[in-house]
């Protein structure tokens, strides 16, 4: 299946709708398409589909996303879900007060995003938007 290349158009649209049900509504976000290198450097990961730079105590957020032209070195499409991708970000601000910075702790909350991304994606999806 043919993955539509989104604008940033698609990306504040789904980060204005997205904010708006998880409750994160008195934040200040942006998103933004980065390259891979960014990314790579920003999370120390070796393929990173995004990235979030949360600041909780002044509730700001800038998001990153791969941008499109990146998207060859991905295996799967899931990666390409720029949608899903929104939505883990987000989710990382409503966490982002927790503050363990431990690996085992910074490994639960991946865990806990991952998980939640999935059930919220999948029902909006199930119900059709």
């Amino acid at each position: 299946m043919a993955t539509a290349v989104p604008s940033q158009r698609k990306l504040d649209d789904l980060r204005r709708e997205w904010q708006k049900r998880l409750k994160l509504r008195d934040w200040t976000i942006s998103v933004k398409f980065a390259d891979l290198k960014f990314l790579r450097d920003l999370t120390d990961i070796e393929n990173p589909v995004g990235a979030c730079e949360h600041f909780a105590e002044t509730k700001q957020a800038r998001i990153w996303v791969l941008q499109p032209s990146e998207w060859d070195a991905e295996p799967n499409e899931r990666q390409q879900d720029v949608e899903d991708t929104i939505v883990h970000e987000l989710l990382h601000c409503h966490f982002a007060a927790f503050g363990d910075r431990s690996d085992v702790g910074r490994l639960y909350v991946e865990q806990t995003i991952e998980t939640l991304t999935a059930a919220l994606i999948g029902l909006k999806r199930q119900k059709g938007g």
